[in-house]
C-alpha cells in the first residue's frame, strides 16, 4: 500500500505505551492462543514496532506513534508516524511503513540469507520497498549470535531502500530487548527495558489528526477518549470470544 493513498486522519493514532498496554491486556484475556492462532498476527506485530519505537526515541529522539491499519490483510503490517516542524511551511506528518519479519526455530538459513530472500534481495524477494518502509527483524530463535558489520556489509550488495532494524529479547530479565539499526547506517546497539522506557514514553497515549496550518507542533492533554484494544489491534472482540472463550 502507498502511503499516498493512506488516511492519517480516519483514526486514533496511538503511543507504544498504550499499545504494550493493550497487548497485556488481549494475552491475559487470551492467553498462549495469541501466540498460536493467526487472529491475533497484528497483536504480536504491533508489540514488536511498540518495542523498536521505545528504542527508536533512546536512540535518535524520534517520537513516533502508531496505527495498525483497517484493512489487516493488506501490505503494511503497521504504520507509525512523526510530526516535524519546518521554517518554511506546516507541520508535516512522516508517515512509514512497517513490516515485521519474525527469525524464529523453523528458520535454517543465517540471518543475512534469511533477510537477503524475505524481503532486501529484488532478485529474491517477493516485494520490492521503498525508502518509507521499516523492516523489523523480530529474532525470537535461541542462541543466534549475529555480526552487526559483516550483516551490514552483506546488505549493502544489494542496496535496499528500506531501513532495517534487528529486535531480540534479553534473556534475563524478560521485558528487556536489544535493538539495533543495520541499514542503511550501522548503529549503537540500543537497550529497551519495556516497563520504565514504556511508562517514560511522551504522552499522549491517544491521539486523532487535523492538520491545518500551524507551523509548532502542540501536543496537550488527548483530544479523545482512548479507543479499545479491539479498536486499537483491529480486532473483532465478539467474534475472539466467542470462539476462544464460550
Amino acid at each position: 500500500m502507498s502511503l499516498d493513498y493512506y488516511n492519517a486522519q480516519e483514526k486514533p493514532w496511538v503511543s507504544p505505551r498504550l499499545v504494550l498496554i493493550y497487548y497485556d491486556h488481549i494475552l491475559k484475556i487470551f492467553g498462549n492462543n495469541i501466540f498460536k492462532f493467526s487472529d491475533f498476527r497484528k497483536v504480536i506485530e504491533a508489540k514488536v514496532v511498540a518495542i523498536t519505537l521505545l528504542g527508536v526515541l533512546k536512540g535518535n529522539g524520534g517520537h513516533h506513534l502508531m496505527q495498525v491499519p483497517t484493512d489487516v490483510n493488506e501490505s503494511p503490517d503497521i504504520v507509525t508516524m512523526m510530526l516535524k516542524e519546518y521554517s518554511d511551511k506546516a507541520v508535516q506528518m512522516e508517515m512509514q511503513d512497517v513490516e515485521v519479519i519474525e527469525y524464529g526455530d523453523h528458520t535454517r538459513e543465517d540471518i543475512a540469507t534469511f533477510l537477503l530472500k524475505e524481503k532486501l534481495d529484488p532478485k529474491l524477494s517477493k516485494k520490492a520497498y521503498d525508502d518509507q518502509t521499516i523492516i523489523i527483524c523480530h529474532i525470537i530463535k535461541k542462541g543466534v549470535v549475529v555480526s552487526h558489520p559483516d550483516l551490514h556489509e552483506k546488505i549493502k550488495i544489494v542496496n535496499p531502500k528500506a531501513k532495517v532494524y534487528l529486535l531480540g529479547q534479553v534473556p534475563y530479565p524478560t521485558k528487556r530487548y536489544r535493538l539495533v539499526r543495520v541499514w542503511p547506517q550501522l548503529d549503537s546497539l540500543i537497550y529497551i527495558d519495556v516497563v520504565d522506557d514504556g511508562n517514560n514514553y511522551p504522552k499522549p497515549d491517544s491521539l486523532k489528526l487535523s492538520l491545518g496550518t500551524n507551523k509548532k507542533i502542540v501536543i496537550g492533554k488527548s483530544n479523545i477518549p482512548l479507543p479499545t484494544p479491539y479498536e486499537v489491534f483491529e480486532l473483532n472482540e465478539e467474534k475472539l470470544k466467542r470462539k476462544f472463550l464460550f
